[in-house]
């Protein structure tokens, strides 16, 4: 059952500060005790306070659980390594609260973000805000979000497919019962989170909001750096939901053009740039290239801000 609407005067109590939110945040964890205090510190820096925060030391061998339990978190325990996944399993099945905000252990909330999610919730299975992806050393700023200025309805699933998934995980406030329905996540080595979200949406709609809220932070040990990896991992999950009602061909065949301009320029070869020549790739590409290019617009105009 959809989760009751609080009337606009409950909502704007809630967001006001000293107030606490039915959200669990959820923070899976391994070997992070050096980045997983910031991330808590933004936690415990938001203006609205959730009702919780729990974090599921994925079997450490680091002082992780320390960290989070001096920093007031509810900590739960895996005796072996399990994966990322499998600890979001967990901590979504510990939750208590109907809402569910997803954060990794090496970025960090600014302090609007639950404010700013709460408010636009309506009757969405999922709100997002946008993020900033800040590497290490003197490569530019980029935007995970929305490309434009305004709010993004995801109505359907296909929409996360093509140019890109707008949705950047550790921005996400998911509705509990919708993340129960869509079986939690799957055992993925890659894009697990586009799995998850795939599945959020088969039981309601989202939204992904400019305002920029996240800061995800880029290093070397991440798995997202297995950039070839992640795009065929994202095709193959698209292409397991062709029996789905809301499978979108178009999207995924415009996905598997922008996948191949990618590989293109990152690795070169005669073979990718002959595919790209075909007539019907140019509306594809055209889409793309004019999202990136907002894209790269508006990290220029954020980044110094965040």
């Amino acid at each position: 059952m959809p989760l009751p609407l609080q009337s606009p005067e409950l909502q704007l109590r809630l967001c006001r500060p000293g107030t606490t939110l039915p959200v669990s945040v959820v923070i899976p964890a391994y070997d992070r005790e050096q980045e997983l205090a910031r991330a808590l510190e933004g936690v415990l820096a938001q203006r609205v306070a959730p009702a919780e925060i729990i974090v599921v030391d994925d079997a450490s061998s680091d002082g992780t659980a320390a960290v989070a339990e001096e920093l007031g978190a509810r900590v739960v325990r895996h005796e072996r390594n399990l994966g990322e996944g499998a600890a979001r399993n967990t901590a979504i099945a510990t939750a208590t609260q109907p809402w569910i905000a997803l954060l990794d252990s090496d970025d960090e909330w600014l302090p609007n973000h639950l404010a700013a999610l709460w408010r636009a919730r309506g009757e969405h299975v999922l709100v997002a805000t946008s993020a900033i992806r800040r590497a290490e050393g003197r490569q530019p700023d980029r935007l995970h979000g929305t490309a434009g200025n305004r709010p993004l309805v995801l109505r359907t699933p296909a929409d996360i497919v093509f140019p890109e998934n707008p949705v950047p995980v550790s921005a996400g406030l998911i509705r509990r019962d919708a993340a129960e329905k869509a079986g939690r996540y799957r055992p993925l080595r890659h894009c697990a989170d586009f799995d998850f979200l795939l599945r959020v949406l088969e039981h309601g709609t989202g939204i992904v909001l400019p305002d920029v809220s996240v800061i995800y932070h880029v290093h070397a040990g991440q798995v997202s750096h297995e950039r070839e990896g992640m795009k065929q991992a994202q095709l193959r999950i698209a292409l397991s939901y062709s029996a789905r009602p809301w499978f979108d061909r178009r999207q995924v065949r415009r996905w598997q053009t922008a996948m191949a301009w990618d590989l293109y320029r990152l690795e070169g070869g005669a073979s990718r740039a002959f595919a790209l020549a075909r007539p019907w790739h140019l509306g594809p590409l055209l889409r793309l290239w004019w999202w990136r290019y907002k894209l790269r617009r508006r990290s220029a105009r954020v980044s110094r801000s965040a």
